[in-house]
């Protein structure tokens, strides 16, 4: 099987085109864009890098067909758990405004986990020292 030789230049596009798509990331970071498109523009940005770093680095452009198909079939199972995994986060609308809460086997006392829900969006961290010294939860 002979293997198929990529130019200098080639290797050198790719990364000047990955620098760029880099600065377009830090770029979007700072714009605020309307509605949910910050992360539909990064993800797509993501994306595009990640499609040319399997394409020319990874060598899956020039392999066989053999390849491409294990490729697609990793891709199809990355869409399937994502979307599992949507499905879920969609589902728990209904848990929104509770806290979580940790219980411990042998103790009577309910500790909070980590996080604790003060107003919608806003959470305030518990030290574990605090905990452990009885600070007021």
């Amino acid at each position: 099987m002979s293997e198929h030789i990529v130019p200098v230049r080639v290797y050198i596009t790719i990364f000047l085109a990955l620098l760029v798509g880099t600065g377009l990331t830090v770029a979007a970071a700072f714009f605020d864009f309307p509605w949910q498109l910050n992360t539909i523009v990064a993800l797509t940005i993501a994306t595009i890098k990640a499609t040319l770093v399997v394409l020319y680095f990874m060598h899956v452009r020039y392999s066989v067909r053999l390849v491409w198909v294990i490729v697609a079939s990793a891709l199809f199972w990355m869409v399937i758990l994502f979307a599992l995994t949507f499905s879920d986060y969609r589902t728990r609308s209904w848990d929104r405004d509770r806290t979580a809460m940790l219980y411990s086997p042998g103790c009577n006392v309910v500790s909070r986990t980590s996080m604790t829900r003060l107003q919608t969006g806003q959470f305030n961290r518990i030290v574990a020292s605090d905990v452990l010294m009885g600070a007021a939860q």
